[in-house]
């Protein structure tokens, strides 16, 4: 039992610091007047996304491969009422893919990102 809590705690840990490691990427992008506003965006997705993987493997819940951050979310929230503050996240989804692609949407201004 020990052994599988010691993996779980691994592996929140390695979710949260790819989540770390996308976030300071976004903060870095944004730092000058002229940023990437939609690569920044794809990475505060990716954070988010990450963070609430990170969370459900420390619960030991199954979740689906998906970049949806509601879909998550409402994983997360039968674990925790925290998960329903954070419900303003869910607009995250959308730069996992109109950040990377041309002609999926518009791309994200500085505002937004």
């Amino acid at each position: 039992m020990a052994e599988q809590h010691d993996r779980l705690i691994v592996q929140c840990r390695d979710w949260l610091r790819f989540a770390e490691r996308d976030l300071w990427s976004a903060r870095q992008l944004l730092a000058p007047p002229d940023g990437v506003c939609s690569t920044a965006a794809y990475l505060a997705q990716q954070a988010a996304e990450k963070s609430l993987k990170a969370y459900l493997t420390f619960r030991a819940v199954d979740f689906p491969f998906t970049h949806n951050i509601a879909v998550l979310r409402e994983l997360c929230s039968r674990h925790g009422r925290w998960a329903e503050l954070i419900a303003p996240a869910d607009e995250l989804t959308r730069y996992s893919t109109t950040a990377r692609y041309p002609s999926v949407g518009a791309e994200p201004d500085r505002a937004e990102a």
